[in-house]
């Protein structure tokens, strides 16, 4: 299975298992789920794989962010380990989530 593949099954788990932080899953339990479907797959690769995607995780798990706070929560659970590549991850997964990211602009309304 590609990684691709990989990834599109653990977005429809996260989807359905883990909206928001307030339910992010265990990764072992989310690797178990994907392990169904790929039973070679090992916890390294997984990492790497749902780094790559740019899907987020707290000291609880794996989640799929609903709202910019999720988002922002991810943020600052990465700076806390103020290491090189969890900034690179972060850029990730801002830009796999665009929508959510809350940079302090305001948005203005066009009136019709």
């Amino acid at each position: 299975m590609t990684h691709a593949a990989i990834t599109a099954l653990l977005l429809d788990y996260l989807r359905s298992r883990a909206r928001g932080r307030a339910n992010a899953v265990p990764r072992e339990e989310a690797l178990a789920h994907i392990q169904l479907f790929e039973p070679d797959l090992r916890d390294r690769e997984f990492r790497v794989i749902y780094s790559n995607a740019g899907l987020p995780a707290c000291e609880a798990g794996l989640y799929y962010p609903t709202t910019p706070e999720d988002l922002k929560a991810f943020e600052e659970y990465m700076k806390k380990k103020s290491i090189a590549p969890c900034f690179d991850r972060i850029k990730r997964v801002r830009r796999a989530f665009p929508h959510l990211v809350d940079d302090g602009a305001v948005q203005m309304e066009l009136e019709i």
